[in-house]
């Protein structure tokens, strides 16, 4: 494609672009034959069209696309309009002091007009580059972190103290938030707890009631076992009732050989203590002479006299020169078959030991019952539950004439008082006072 342009020099009034005749391209202006200034001019031939110079794309460095293609607004030959200055005006004065200068392909120099048209033209698409980009729409391809975080002193500074702002701020809110929820829960826990003391009190008084309840009902079904079998608790309290009032008896029988027992006391004065025990105990300190006979109480050892005895009841009473001791009392009514009685001796760690068995048969010769009797229990006192005496042990006393296996025979208060004591009204239980015959 080709572009018109005028004849060189300045714009005439009424001059119009083409070609003089005889010009030939890269020949300055005035070099032709048969050119003339635009002045001298004579009129144009009728119907005749002036030739027309090609200029190459390169000489015209405003046009945008590449070499050999039209330019927006162009078609085909004809004039081109002149790259606008600076005001977007086109100049075609500065197009017109061109035309002179050779193509660089022709091989003549270039004029300093011509590179300075040519810079300017550089500078100028650079301009509509400029202008064409800031009228599209961009986005901007910096990094995210150039695009949210500042890069100055002062930035970087303000927003250390935004995020500080915003930390204090969350802060107090959370903690509000905090002090919110606990306050709620500790009126939640409050309202709960209030009625607690009162219901535990109620439960308290629930549980003892039912404890209560729950004791009788143990109580009332176990008394039956009772009457058969003593709790440690009844025989603890047996113990501790008779233990002070008695005593472990020891002497030596004809064949010198130890002879022990229990005696316990039936009397006792400012002077003097009445012990009944076993007669055969004792049998060999009854003759003169005989061995010395001594009692242990309390882990006190003393010596003791037999005062009198009955051998076919196997009774004997010993008196112990020791005032105002602790005594036994004796049961106002004979014991029933089947009930529980307890054999006790002087000799134990506590002062006293015990056993338990039953009432076989009562007779008025004697007790029969069950509850062992060893060498130390015979002349000690037979108790029932409630602690009096309904018997005196004895390991040799058969009012049947032969020995009983399994068995024993105690010696019935009754009988105490036929020649060892003197009974008013003729029964132990009431006062018993020595009446040795």
């Amino acid at each position: 494609m080709a572009v018109s342009d005028s004849s060189p020099g300045e714009a005439q009034p009424g001059w119009q672009p083409g070609w003089q005749p005889g010009w030939q391209p890269g020949s300055r202006p005035g070099s032709q034959p048969g050119w003339q200034p635009p002045g001298e001019r004579g009129p144009a031939a009728p119907n005749s069209t002036p030739p027309h110079r090609t200029v190459p794309m390169a000489s015209a460095p405003w046009v945008d696309g590449p070499v050999g293609s039209p330019s927006p607004g162009v078609s085909g030959t004809g004039s081109v309009p002149g790259p606008p200055d600076r005001a977007g005006a086109t100049t075609t004065a500065n197009l017109t002091a061109e035309v002179g200068a050779v193509d660089e392909s022709s091989g003549s120099a270039v004029s300093p007009g011509r590179r300075r048209t040519r810079a300017e033209a550089r500078q100028q698409r650079r301009l509509q580059e400029e202008e064409a980009r800031a009228a599209r729409p961009t986005s901007d391809r910096r990094p995210l972190r150039y695009r949210i975080f500042p890069r100055t002193a002062m930035g970087i500074s303000a927003m250390i103290l935004a995020f500080a702002l915003g930390a204090s701020l969350s802060g107090v809110v959370l903690y509000s938030y905090y002090e919110y929820r606990l306050t709620q829960n500790e009126d939640r826990v409050s309202r709960l707890t209030a009625g607690i003391p009162n219901q535990v009190k109620k439960a308290q008084d629930a549980l003892k009631a039912q404890e209560a309840e729950a004791q009788a009902l143990i109580t009332q079904q176990v008394a039956p076992l009772k009457s058969v079998v003593a709790t440690g608790e009844t025989l603890q309290a047996l113990v501790a009732k008779s233990a002070p009032a008695l005593y472990f008896v020891h002497t030596l029988d004809e064949a010198g050989q130890p002879s022990v027992g229990t005696a316990f006391a039936v009397a006792s004065d400012g002077r003097q203590t009445l012990l009944l025990t076993s007669y055969n105990v004792v049998r060999a300190a009854t003759r003169q002479p005989g061995p010395p006979l001594f009692v242990r109480h309390n882990g006190a050892e003393q010596q003791a006299t037999v005062y009198t005895w009955q051998e076919a009841k196997d009774l004997a009473l010993i008196v112990l020169p020791v005032a105002n001791q602790p005594k036994l009392e004796f049961a106002g009514a004979s014991p029933k078959p089947g009930e529980r009685v307890f054999a006790l001796s002087g000799l134990g760690t506590q002062g006293a030991s015990i056993t338990q068995g039953f009432v076989a048969d009562v007779s008025a010769e004697g007790v029969q019952h069950d509850a062992t009797t060893g060498a130390q229990f015979q002349g000690g006192p037979l108790l029932n539950s409630d602690g009096t005496v309904v018997g005196v042990l004895s390991r040799t006393y058969s009012p049947l004439g032969f020995p009983v296996a399994d068995v024993w025979f105690a010696v019935p208060p009754k009988a105490v008082c036929d020649k060892v004591l003197q009974c008013p009204g003729g029964s132990p239980a009431a006062s018993a006072t020595s009446g040795a015959q």
